[in-house]
């Protein structure tokens, strides 16, 4: 299985991303994770683009603006079935308050 990300980071940001996922994929190794490149300047013509041709990386950096515009088209997973504040689930206490 492969998982594909991306985002607006710099490339120091996004080399420690990397590196995060790298200690995921080596733990999970049946589990690929794929960065797609984007340039900073270009991010949100390039994501509108692949929601356009419904090709939308897995996670992506958005701001909320955009996840509202996606959510309402149906382009985005409604994870709040699987959320709870159990342990074994979703942890909606880590969340940024508003956030969930």
């Amino acid at each position: 299985m492969t998982v594909t990300y991306m985002t607006w980071e710099n490339n120091d940001t996004n080399a420690s991303i990397d590196k995060a996922m790298e200690l995921f994929s080596k733990a999970n190794p049946d589990i690929e994770v794929k960065r797609l490149p984007s340039p900073n300047s270009d991010y949100g013509q390039k994501l509108s683009s692949m929601a356009q041709a419904k090709q939308l990386p897995d996670i992506f950096w958005t701001g909320n603006d955009t996840a509202q515009q996606f959510g309402a088209q149906g382009l985005l997973y409604d994870w709040s079935s699987v959320a709870s504040t159990k342990s074994d689930s979703f942890d909606l206490s880590k969340f940024a308050p508003g956030g969930n």
